[in-house]
């Protein structure tokens, strides 16, 4: 099975950042490496099976072909659209799951379809 490319947009790689830095400046040094590993083995993943991403928020959103695949061990979730040749991250890839846990559900969307506009400008 061929493997698409992963292409993170900008606000994603910022908050991938953003993300690393916590762990750094909570002097979790291997908590910041184990999450860059379980991002790329969420990238490998996505790669090669994008459709095992979850619609769930597409749906909610009306943003066909929007999916999501949760990091393993991390409270992140990894939101992407699939295109002809590539996979791009986007809507702000890396949603902490912590900002939409404790929403109720028309909250989390309305949270989401915010981002998705922040993710839009970029």
């Amino acid at each position: 099975m061929k493997s698409k490319p992963i292409v993170p947009r900008e606000l994603a790689n910022r908050d991938v950042d953003a993300a690393i830095q916590h762990y750094l400046d909570q002097e979790a040094a291997s908590a910041a490496r184990g999450f860059i590993e379980a991002l790329e083995q969420a990238y490998v993943h996505i790669g090669r099976r994008a459709a095992t991403g979850s619609p769930r928020y597409a749906h909610e959103l009306n943003l066909p072909g929007l999916r999501f695949w949760p990091l393993t061990r991390y409270p992140y979730l990894v939101f992407y659209v699939e295109q002809e040749s590539t996979l791009t991250c986007g809507v702000s890839c890396m949603v902490s799951a912590t900002y939409l846990r404790g929403c109720n559900s028309r909250n989390r969307f309305e949270r989401i379809a915010r981002l998705h506009a922040r993710a839009a400008k970029v």
